[in-house]
């Protein structure tokens, strides 16, 4: 009894996995090309899920000759003002090998000037904002082929740019994947400025108070960690330090505060180091250092 409701269970999951499997043969007319979408439908009574009683493919269709599907896709660097910047346009050949060569165009966007095009196998001029690349080549089926375009970064920070490249080759029979579109914004970047104060005048054997001030004179916000090292002369020795959004420790002479952030542009962050001093008068002289990712300007990271 208990193996024959193995088998009757059995028989029922098969059942129910089973699949079945109908071929279609047609004949294609000139009137397909250059591809068509087609859309197949199941029915039978007791089907609770309509959601997946139809499938759709879309077929590229050729008129003779090599069938070519070139597809291309943009990609971008980040876009800083002041800066270079890069695209990359990749093309691909998706059906037969390639007998004619192949054409790539991009309209550069106010804002970006071109500076260079260079990918193997490719030859590539612009004439004003307009650059095009010939690959004259055959590209094998799924083969690809990649130009890199770098440009100068000339635009007002927040300036969105929208950029689009094109392939085209005169046996491209789907039109529909032979564009490629980014969009990014223009940043800017940050500069940041160190100032250190004495809070009051130094008073041997007795603490001492300096500020630490960091001010963003660039024209983008930090997007990394900031950090602040000031090494302290001999005679001075750490007492604490603090700042909003700062975490501050010594190790020896040597203090060191880092701040996530981000600071905006024209922002300031202040740090208040206070130390001890030496017993008795003595000439020195002491220096704090900011350095934050992408900072272009070292010349304004110190102060003495």
């Amino acid at each position: 009894e208990s193996t024959e409701y193995v088998n009757r269970q059995f028989m029922a999951e098969t059942q129910f996995r089973a699949t079945t499997v109908i071929t279609v043969t047609v004949a294609v007319g000139p009137a397909a090309a250059p591809g068509v979408r087609n859309t197949g439908i199941v029915k039978t009574p007791g089907d609770t899920i309509p959601a997946n009683d139809t499938s759709t493919v879309t077929t590229p269709v050729g008129t003779g000759g090599n069938q070519i599907d070139l597809e291309i896709l943009k990609t971008s660097s980040s876009l800083v003002q002041g800066q270079q910047g890069t695209f990359t346009l990749t093309i691909t050949n998706l059906l037969d090998p390639t007998s004619k060569p192949t054409t790539i165009t991009d309209v550069i966007p106010a804002g970006l000037t071109y500076v260079s095009a260079t990918g193997p196998g490719f030859t590539c001029s612009a004439v004003g904002q307009t650059l095009t690349c010939t690959y004259a080549a055959s590209l094998a089926h799924l083969e690809t082929a990649t130009v890199t375009v770098t440009v100068n970064v000339t635009g007002a920070v927040g300036t969105v740019i929208t950029n689009t490249g094109v392939v085209k080759n005169p046996d491209d029979i789907n039109p529909t994947n032979d564009t490629s579109t980014i969009t990014e914004t223009i940043t800017g970047t940050p500069d940041l400025a160190m100032d250190k104060e004495i809070v009051q005048p130094l008073i041997f054997g007795r603490n001492a108070t300096f500020t630490l001030t960091v001010t963003n004179v660039g024209n983008g916000a930090t997007t990394g960690l900031i950090t602040v090292t000031d090494q302290l002369p001999a005679g001075f020795t750490y007492v604490s330090a603090s700042g909003i959004g700062w975490t501050c420790s010594a190790s020896g002479q040597l203090l060191t505060c880092t701040n996530p952030g981000p600071l905006a542009p024209k922002a300031s962050s202040v740090i208040t180091l206070v130390t001890t001093t030496p017993p008795q008068q003595i000439n020195t002289e002491n220096t704090a250092v900011v350095k934050t990712p992408g900072d272009p300007n070292p010349g304004n990271d110190s102060d003495t």
